[in-house]
């Protein structure tokens, strides 16, 4: 949100900057411009501004070209270049205080951690103080972040900003329907829309930050293995760095996982995100729970969750292997910790509803861990015809043991079978529990 504001502030000031320039005729701005260089106006010092060449029609308007200026912004210094700006409406402006427009192509600006080239403004000013920016970018990058294809209204008052898609763009109808842009972070690209970002008591930002308000609507955001539609954020600020509110996705995909209709509290500041209190709908089953994510020191996840009522005939396609082999509902819950692409802690229980169904085959591999008995025997036979077994009790608790070490308590009773099982089973995971995730198939065919 910080970089947002970076470049609205930049957009605003060249704006403002030669709103003045035709305002006060070009000779006298060059005069109060020289007497103003390396002198500080509140949080801003502006350098040097230079312009090869303008044109004025006064008092209609002027055409400047081949920009250059250089300005510091909270200890920032940002160079900016423009080929040219052409200010219009000046006689309207001067009358009324609104209505001057500001148009300019193949902006850059430059800084220590901020790069922006290909930027086209058209800039209007409304009555008290209001203004109306069309901006299109071909790319942003700030530290690892890059922003590319991007093409917004963006509507400024004294207290709200709006974001919201394009309808005209230099007198070029555009009628957009959605915001959309690339985003790259640390070598990862998302495709990213939504139909509108609005932000409330926007004076606050520069003050306490308190009350401001952060609405995002109809977003939906992509990538190679994640898919969100319909995502609506409404947040409150408590202070800038500390936000609290609620979110709503329609639609979430992660590799083969999905849910759908899911509601959930957000708390965020700068050490962690907190989900709370989520409800979200898993294939025709509800999920409950919790989700934390810290920040700092190091990047690290807790995930508390219950399941109820999971359909295994929809979870098939999550994990062929083991779901088409099984049958009826499922219910659970499940806790795990961790890091970026590595596990700390799992300790997941399964259940399946009574008098669900387990193909004979799935249990194959349990036969290396029961000593021969007459429930051996029984076992055996009828892996052996390939039987559909109707499960009184089937539970699964999968405990995590140090950093390399699972350990599973299987629990299975059939009345039909007459199969009675308690067993538990170590498992040493070679290379810990990142390998166990980056090897699944291999854990359930030991």
């Amino acid at each position: 949100m910080k970089l947002l504001f970076k470049l609205l502030v930049l957009i605003l000031i060249i704006s403002s900057i030669f709103v003045l320039a035709v305002y006060v005729s070009p000779p006298l701005f060059s005069f109060i411009l020289k007497t103003s260089m390396n002198k500080k106006f509140s949080n801003m010092t502006i350098h040097s501004l230079v312009v090869s060449k303008q044109a004025c029609k006064l008092p209609f308007q002027c055409t400047f070209n081949d920009v250059r200026l250089s300005i510091t912004i909270d200890k920032e210094v940002f160079k900016i270049k423009a080929p040219s700006l052409n200010v219009s409406n000046i006689k309207e402006f001067v009358m009324s205080g609104s209505g001057v427009r500001i148009r300019g192509q193949g902006i850059t600006v430059e800084s220590s951690n901020l790069d922006i080239s290909g930027l086209d403004l058209d800039v209007l000013s409304k009555q008290n103080h209001n203004w109306i920016a069309t901006i299109a970018l071909d790319e942003l990058t700030h530290q690892d972040t890059k922003v590319s294809d991007f093409q917004a209204n963006v509507t400024i008052s004294p207290h709200t900003l709006v974001i919201s898609p394009v309808k005209k763009f230099l007198d070029q109808p555009a009628q957009m329907k959605v915001v959309s842009l690339g985003f790259r972070h640390k070598k990862e690209d998302y495709d990213i829309q939504f139909q509108q970002i609005r932000i409330e008591r926007i004076d606050q930002i520069f003050s306490m930050g308190e009350g401001i308000g952060f609405m995002l609507k109809n977003a939906r955001l992509q990538t190679s293995d994640l898919r969100i539609e319909g995502l609506d954020l409404n947040l409150q600020s408590k202070y800038l760095d500390q936000w609290d509110g609620l979110m709503i996705v329609k639609e979430f995909k992660k590799n083969n996982v999905q849910m759908t209709d899911i509601h959930t509290g957000v708390k965020i500041n700068k050490q962690d995100i907190i989900f709370s209190e989520i409800q979200a709908n898993l294939y025709k089953g509800k999920v409950t729970g919790e989700l934390a994510v810290y920040l700092n020191p190091v990047f690290r996840y807790v995930s508390n969750i219950t399941f109820n009522d999971i359909d295994t005939l929809l979870i098939e396609e999550v994990y062929p292997p083991f779901f088409s082999q099984v049958r009826d509902r499922l219910y659970g819950n499940g806790l795990i910790k961790g890091l970026t692409n590595d596990l700390e802690t799992i300790q997941i229980n399964l259940q399946l509803n009574e008098g669900g169904e387990v193909r004979a085959q799935l249990l194959s591999p349990l036969l290396s861990y029961i000593p021969r008995s007459q429930q051996y025997v029984v076992l055996e036979q009828a892996i052996n015809e390939n039987r559909r077994l109707v499960m009184d009790i089937a539970t699964v608790a999968l405990t995590s043991k140090g950093s390399d070490k699972l350990t599973a308590l299987i629990i299975l009773k059939s009345n039909e079978l007459n199969l009675d099982m308690n067993l538990t089973i170590d498992f040493n995971i070679e290379g810990g529990f990142k390998a166990l995730i980056e090897n699944f198939d291999q854990l359930l065919t030991q």
